[in-house]
C-alpha cells in the first residue's frame, strides 16, 4: 500500500483563499503570480490580476482570491 498521498483540486476551489504575491505587482495588466495552500495543505501558484479598480498590489502582499476567469484569478488585498 502507497504511503503517499494525493489529491485533485478543482482550480475553483483556490477562490475564497488567501496567498501571497510573489510575481507582481497585480494590476489590471497581464497577470502575475500568488502562493497559496489549498485545503489540503498542498502548494499552488496560480496567475492573478488585481480586481477591477483596485490599486496595483506589490509583491509580498497577502491577498484573497476573489473569483476566476479560465486560469487567472482575480485578488483584492485581504482583509
Amino acid at each position: 500500500m502507497p504511503r503517499d498521498e494525493t489529491y485533485a483540486v478543482d482550480l475553483t476551489e483556490l477562490v475564497g483563499r488567501t496567498g501571497q504575491v510573489t510575481v507582481g505587482p497585480l494590476d489590471q495588466g497581464l497577470p502575475g503570480q500568488v502562493q497559496l495552500k489549498d485545503a489540503h495543505g498542498n502548494w499552488h501558484t496560480v496567475r492573478a490580476c488585481a480586481a477591477r479598480g483596485e490599486a496595483a498590489i506589490p509583491v509580498r502582499t497577502i491577498v484573497l482570491l476573489v473569483d476566476r476567469t479560465k486560469n487567472i484569478f482575480t485578488a483584492i488585498v485581504a482583509p
